[in-house]
């Protein structure tokens, strides 16, 4: 991951060797790309939890939705002040609990049904493993997750009598 001298470098070079007019539009550039994927995160998660898992329809529950993930992110980036690390964190996560299951799905949604009970629990087990990793640093969990979130979902298919 970056370092704080790493950051510090940065800053330094930013502060010292790029032209005041270059700072500020490398600013604004910056913030303007925070903000957009901070937003499409926050949309993304909200409809998936409103659509997906609750089955509802309401832009109300998706502004509910929003208005939670966001208090959570806000509470996460209070104690966590390095965007480097945060993301590294997440990414186990991400990877962990959504990537296999994404990738079997992409090659088995239209042939067969899946049980959906058994693909979620994949999700949250490599998922969890991930959020281990992210908090205790050994990537084995990761690894470990991936593999679990993957069989699960391939299970799913040949145990399965509900659509998703």
């Amino acid at each position: 991951g970056g370092s704080s001298n790493d950051q510090s470098a940065l800053l330094t070079l930013i502060e010292n060797k790029i032209p005041a007019l270059l700072r500020i539009l490398l600013s604004l550039g910056l913030i303007s790309a925070i903000l957009s994927s901070a937003d499409t995160c926050l949309v993304s998660a909200s409809s998936i939890m409103s659509y997906d898992i609750l089955k509802s329809n309401s832009v109300n529950t998706i502004r509910k939705m929003m208005l939670q993930f966001g208090i959570i992110a806000i509470v996460i980036a209070v104690y966590n002040r390095t965007i480097i690390d945060l993301l590294l964190k997440s990414f186990s996560i991400y990877t962990s609990g959504i990537v296999a299951p994404f990738a079997v799905g992409l090659l088995f949604y239209k042939r067969k049904k899946m049980h959906t009970t058994m693909i979620i629990v994949g999700v949250i087990t490599g998922g969890g493993l991930g959020l281990c990793t992210a908090i205790i640093g050994n990537k084995i969990f990761a690894i470990a997750g991936f593999f679990i979130s993957g069989f699960l979902t391939i299970i799913s298919f040949h145990v399965s009598s509900d659509k998703a």
